[in-house]
């Protein structure tokens, strides 16, 4: 029989919410074989404060029970998404919220709903209930209107786990998901790279050329130093996205501590994508100078995608390097 874990003090439940996510997760992952599911039968089996979950063939959706009303209806808060395919009736019980921008709402259900669905609670193990239930459901009902809504970061059962016990974990996402998503997301930025460079290269010029107030001298000046203006372009958006990302993980974040951690990850790629794209521009056309443009505009798509991960990997050692010795 295994050691029983003991509950953690209060000192190691901040250091813990300070942690990384990876780092939660491998905590809360320790109790995993106490966590217990009971199926939902009729209204002695919920009560206020529970946590709920609807089992899918890929993919569960949670959700926290608010109160339960004498009419037969249980009033729930959780990260909403869209319903494809299901009656009106059970649409807002139907969870398909992958990959979809959900927002944290109020939702009421009857206890039909829920047996017809197969919702089951879920038994916290004693020692990680943390907080009373009044507190949890405070610190849920706080988060109401929210629409930050991440599948890997910050979905229905990061929520819950957060309103339970302060820790952003979804023991359902493998972390290998995580690195799959910045390899296909840095694939993504190659693209995007390739094709801000040709906007910057084609079509730049050709709006100077039919902008008949434009000075000739300012005209042949921008025609002159097409690389330089398309390198100030890239900057400009560069930052741009960077300053949208820091906003709104501003209003995700839930600590100084954690927005820290976005800033870093968020400076650090945009870094590298902006300067492994120039680097990777600059060796394309050296390499295949007979090729002109094409090369400067795969090189710089390759050297983008290379510089997101390189960013990433920054990221990651940033947040992580705390606690690398456990």
């Amino acid at each position: 029989m295994p050691p029983t874990l003991s509950v953690p003090s209060r000192k190691k439940w901040q250091k813990y919410e300070r942690c990384s996510m990876i780092k939660q997760q491998e905590f809360i992952e320790r109790y995993k074989d106490d966590f217990d599911k009971v199926p939902v039968t009729n209204s002695d089996t919920i009560k206020a404060g529970d946590h709920l979950v609807l089992e899918r063939k890929y993919y569960d959706h949670h959700m926290l029970c608010t109160s339960v009303r004498g009419d037969n209806k249980v009033v729930v808060i959780h990260y909403s998404g869209p319903a494809l395919g299901i009656s009106r009736a059970l649409r807002s019980i139907s969870f398909k919220d992958v990959g979809v921008k959900g927002e944290v709402e109020e939702k009421m259900f009857s206890f039909d709903e829920l047996v017809r669905q197969q919702v089951k609670k879920i038994i916290w193990p004693a020692q990680l209930k943390r907080f009373s239930v009044e507190e949890v459901i405070a610190r849920a009902s706080k988060r109401l209107g929210e629409n930050c809504y991440d599948i890997l970061k910050n979905n229905c059962e990061h929520f819950v786990t957060w309103s339970m016990c302060g820790l952003k974990v979804s023991l359902q996402i493998e972390q290998w998901y995580l690195t799959a998503r910045e390899v296909a997301y840095s694939a993504f930025t190659g693209l995007y790279d390739f094709a801000r460079n040709k906007t910057t290269k084609k079509v730049l010029p050709l709006l100077i050329k039919l902008q008949a107030n434009v000075s000739d001298e300012v005209a042949a000046f921008i025609n002159e130093n097409a690389l330089y203006v398309g390198y100030g372009l890239a900057i400009l958006m560069e930052a741009g996205l960077a300053g949208y990302e820091m906003y709104k993980s501003w209003t995700y974040c839930k600590t100084t501590e954690e927005f820290k951690v976005k800033f870093i990850d968020i400076v650090a790629k945009a870094a590298c994508r902006l300067g492994c794209g120039i680097v990777g521009s600059c060796i394309g056309t050296a390499v295949c100078p007979a090729a002109g443009p094409i090369a400067s505009l795969v090189g710089g798509a390759i050297g983008a995608g290379l510089g997101h991960l390189f960013g990433a990997l920054i990221g990651w050692w940033y947040e992580n390097s705390p606690y690398m010795d456990g």
